[in-house]
């Protein structure tokens, strides 16, 4: 009986899947429209990636309600034999390498991208605002654990599941998914697609190789993040 409930909510789970695409089309629309734009503002900077937001919330949930769980993703302690302390560092260690990497890529790449034309012009609140970059961050780190749960939790694996779940497989569920990733950041002109795409590339290796473990590329990702917005700070 209980089997037969589990099949039941897994088929009934699938359809659900078009909800959280639905409300994400839908403020889509209002992000982008005159009348409700004004609203996606009044939170500065981070205020237009509510979508995403919502869409990663959304499909965690239809994730979870399938039958799914969060350590299938990557959310949990990295399958070692140690202890707590050690895994943390283990944890610490992996971010670390991670960030680093972004950071080479980035300065590496900077030469080039600055050939390309110039990004869309955006205004820059955080310059000189102490009291906005705190109220910030905190938002900023909570976005970041969204997209990596929907972009290398739930999408890159369901890409490597399509691929036949080799390292062939996953290593174009990287490809793809940092491409994905970087279209997710058209508002910052081709070179912030480019970049952002670099930047995709960068974590969904990491998770690929550290044990497909979600915490070091969050870790690194909301540290790269961090860095950025204290530079917008600091440029006044």
């Amino acid at each position: 009986m209980s089997n037969t409930i589990e099949i039941q909510r897994r088929d009934y789970g699938n359809s659900l899947y078009l909800l959280p695409f639905c409300v994400f089309a839908l403020l889509l629309l209002m992000r982008n429209s005159e009348a409700y734009a004004p609203i996606f503002e009044l939170l500065p900077v981070l205020g237009r990636t509510i979508p995403y937001f919502c869409l990663s919330a959304l499909l965690l949930c239809v994730f979870i309600f399938r039958g799914g769980s969060l350590e299938e993703l990557g959310l949990c302690w990295p399958k070692i034999d140690k202890t707590k302390f050690e895994m943390i560092r283990w944890i610490v260690l992996a971010a670390v390498a991670i960030l680093t990497f972004r950071i080479f890529v980035a300065v590496a790449s900077g030469p080039l991208l600055e050939l390309l034309p110039p990004k869309v012009a955006r205004d820059t609140p955080l310059g000189g605002n102490l009291t906005l970059l705190i109220t910030l961050l905190p938002a900023m780190w909570l976005v970041v654990v969204g997209e990596e749960v929907l972009i290398r939790g739930l999408l890159m694996r369901l890409l490597a599941n399509i691929f036949g779940d080799t390292t062939k497989g996953w290593l174009l569920a990287v490809l793809i998914s940092s491409a994905i990733f970087g279209l997710g950041h058209m508002g910052k002109g081709l070179a912030g697609v480019i970049s952002s795409g670099l930047g995709g590339l960068v974590y969904g290796l990491g998770y690929f190789l550290f044990r497909k473990n979600l915490w070091p590329v969050i870790l690194a990702h909301c540290a790269g993040n961090t860095i950025g917005f204290v530079g917008a700070y600091f440029n006044d």
